[in-house]
């Protein structure tokens, strides 16, 4: 799905990839990353990488928390659910600072994990510029 993803918006209108210095896709918990055994956000970073070359960086933002799955909660439940839960490692500061990246989630409905992973970013790195992609987004929860 990655790399039908990046095919398309590689040869769209606007060359999407165009100054983007590397992917970072959204991490999972380490309990989850266990139970699951792959992390989804990252087999997508892989098939845009494979498109576009682009690195992929996942030691820079980590996921704090093992918070509930969001599938089942309302709007103000998911923002309340991510709030605060990523945060930058060290080496962050090191890798983005004046990069543009390009975060990575599977699935958006209502921003918030995106938002609260781009948060922990901007706070460590103030001068990451950040873009977004989402294999889809939903618009009924």
């Amino acid at each position: 799905m990655g790399r039908c993803m990046a095919t398309h918006l590689k040869h769209g209108k606007y060359n999407f990839f165009e100054g983007i210095d590397l992917i970072i896709p959204v991490p999972l918990s380490s309990v989850r990353m266990r139970q699951r055994g792959y992390n989804q956000s990252e087999l997508v970073a892989e098939g845009i990488k494979s498109e576009t070359g682009l690195p992929i960086e996942t030691g820079v933002v980590i996921r704090t928390t093992d918070n509930p799955t969001q599938t089942h909660l309302n709007d103000i439940e998911r923002w309340e659910n991510v709030k605060g839960i990523f945060k930058a490692t060290p080496e962050a500061i090191q890798k983005l600072d004046n990069k543009h990246v390009l975060l990575i989630d599977d699935v958006t409905t209502t921003g918030a994990t995106l938002t609260s992973c781009a948060l922990a970013i901007k706070e460590a790195v103030p001068e990451c510029r950040i873009s977004i992609a989402t294999l889809c987004m939903t618009t009924d929860i």
